[in-house]
């Protein structure tokens, strides 16, 4: 029979599980969308801390589904002690059913953990590889001579030496 401590266990040791699964869930988009945030110097000790995550993870979703596995025995060897007539309408059998989705998800966790790897990704900030100094001159030649002949015209301008002329732009004393 079905005492009401036992049902109370049951239903408490789900509700950790289900916590459990919560706080896994959250381990998972964190090593899947943030990475390690902290920048290293060499290649192994990037993928050192991403590696020691992964491998705490999976301890941590078999230990769950140790744990899930034994709530689900408990709960199926109560289901089988009840008569037929009151095991399709009792909670042990939602119970079970609820077990059995949280078992679903953490294989599915599992899954998605392994697919999760060490390299990093490429951003285009690693790409581009500006030097400090860069100036719009130097990029562009046609406004590089553009900007000279601007600044020839303006020295020409600013001196009253007729010794440049300045209708042909030429800086030649015997123009």
């Amino acid at each position: 029979m079905l005492t009401p401590a036992l049902g109370f266990l049951a239903l408490s040791c789900a509700v950790e599980m289900a916590l459990l699964l919560g706080f896994l869930c959250s381990a998972v988009k964190f090593l899947l969308f943030a990475g390690p945030c902290t920048q290293m110097k060499a290649k192994e000790s990037v993928l050192s801390p991403v590696e020691t995550a992964v491998q705490e993870l999976s301890k941590a979703t078999n230990e769950c589904k140790v744990e899930l596995l034994r709530h689900y025995l408990l709960n199926y060897i109560l289901y089988l002690e009840l008569p037929s007539d009151e095991a399709e309408d009792s909670p042990i059998k939602e119970k079970l059913l609820k077990i059995s989705v949280l078992l679903d998800k953490v294989n599915s966790m599992e899954k998605n953990a392994e697919k999760v790897s060490g390299d990093r990704t490429v951003d285009e900030k690693m790409m581009k590889n500006k030097p400090k100094a860069c100036h719009l001159k130097s990029k562009n030649p046609r406004k590089k001579f553009k900007i000279n002949s601007e600044k020839l015209k303006e020295r020409t301008k600013a001196k009253d030496d007729y010794n440049i002329d300045t209708r042909n732009g030429r800086s030649s004393k015997f123009g």
